[in-house]
């Protein structure tokens, strides 16, 4: 029920008679959260090629992020290197199109985690299918974080920036038989076949049986990387 209220004001030498209508009455508390509900998020600087960002806060309030960044197919340039006694080979794959997520805890980047589909990410993105992209340097077999090694990102830029480099460096990287991936029932014996096949057919991947990744698709990549910011 609206409040009503009528009083005599008095301001110097004038006089009102003031009649105030309260239609409702909230918590202040209450009124903060729903601007904050219906307000659009700024997220400033989004990184090249990002898609795709979520965030939200914990029980302890740290802002946890993740910002899936998107790479069309392309024929990928990497540098290898088997084993100590081997020389730096440079390989050029048929690489699908990869998803690279990659979480921060306010402004400090956490983790990357590399995927790869078979479609662009689209309004249906949550539902997007994702595979175990075939390299190396990533824990469980392509499933966990990518094992970024001595790779510094420089201090100083803004996060949008350091997410770029993060990714750049990533590509540039020495990659190395640590933590390789099973190539069994997959149409490649290793890198070394994706590197003359693709030479053969720039399409190549289209031929390669990528493995199911253990986080079926990217909306539940996503979840699971927002509520497990310790891991």
């Amino acid at each position: 029920m609206p409040k009503e209220t009528r009083s005599l004001v008095i301001d110097g030498e004038l006089m009102r008679v003031q009649h105030i209508v309260i239609e409702k009455e909230v918590k202040t508390s209450d009124f903060l959260a729903e601007i904050a509900r219906t307000q659009p998020l700024d997220t400033g600087v989004l990184p090249r090629g990002c898609v795709w960002h979520c965030r939200k806060e914990t029980v302890s309030n740290k802002i946890v992020s993740v910002y899936i960044i998107e790479r069309p197919a392309c024929l990928q340039k990497i540098q290898f290197k088997a084993s100590n006694d081997e020389e730096i080979k440079e390989l050029v794959l048929s690489w699908p199109i990869t998803l690279w997520f990659v979480r921060c805890i306010g402004e400090a980047i956490q983790d990357l985690h590399l995927a790869c589909t078979k479609n662009f990410i689209d309004e249906e993105a949550r539902y997007t299918k994702l595979y175990c992209l075939l390299m190396p340097n990533q824990h469980d077999h392509g499933n966990e974080e990518v094992c970024l090694g001595n790779l510094v990102v420089k201090d100083g830029l803004p996060l949008a920036k350091r997410i770029e480099e993060l990714v750049a460096q990533t590509l540039e990287s020495l990659w190395n038989s640590d933590l390789m991936p099973h190539y069994e029932n997959t149409g490649i014996n290793g890198l070394n076949d994706w590197a003359s096949q693709s030479a053969a057919n720039p399409e190549f991947h289209k031929q390669i049986t990528f493995p199911d990744h253990k986080r079926q698709t990217a909306g539940e990549m996503l979840t699971w990387l927002l509520n497990n910011e310790e891991d």
